[in-house]
């Protein structure tokens, strides 16, 4: 439910920098690509805030348990303030595939799901025998890195093309 306007919007910037891109117009692409970035964090900005404040509500929907609600509410607080962090990823995703650059996301994506969520996961469940809250620590992670890899090739790029 939260997720959904941030894949909508790295959707949108696909097509608007595929165009940008097919009228060979440079300056509109870099436009685009900056308020596709923005909007898009913008939006995942007030998602998050929304998801922090409607935690608890939320999970009560799905449980009769005050304790997994609590619990549930907890992990959706953490999720919260990554959501910028989501944003950004989407956004440069939507970016490079609207470029045709699909094999940096390509490697970056599989490097980081296996190396870091699943591996991650696997040593902090099976090895270490931590909470559910380490699980999400992991995904946490693994969407901070993406986000932040994305944008040192982005920003490398940029810099790169003026």
């Amino acid at each position: 439910m939260f997720y959904i306007p941030g894949y909508g919007l790295r959707t949108a910037s696909s097509s608007l920098i595929g165009n940008a891109i097919g009228e060979k117009d440079r300056k509109k692409t870099i436009v685009t690509e900056k308020l596709c970035i923005l909007i898009t964090v913008l939006m995942m900005i007030i998602n998050g805030i929304i998801l922090y404040f409607v935690s608890y509500p939320l999970m009560r929907i799905f449980t009769n348990s005050i304790r997994v609600a609590q619990t549930g509410s907890s992990v959706l607080k953490l999720v919260a303030f990554t959501e910028p962090f989501f944003g950004l990823m989407i956004a440069l995703e939507g970016i490079y595939y609207g470029m045709g650059k699909t094999k940096e996301i390509f490697y970056v994506e599989t490097f980081s799901m296996w190396g870091i969520r699943i591996f991650s996961t696997f040593l902090c469940t099976q090895v270490w025998h931590m909470s559910l809250s380490a699980v999400w620590y992991c995904m946490i992670a693994d969407n901070i890195f993406k986000a932040i890899v994305l944008l040192i090739i982005y920003l490398k790029n940029v810099n790169h093309n003026k």
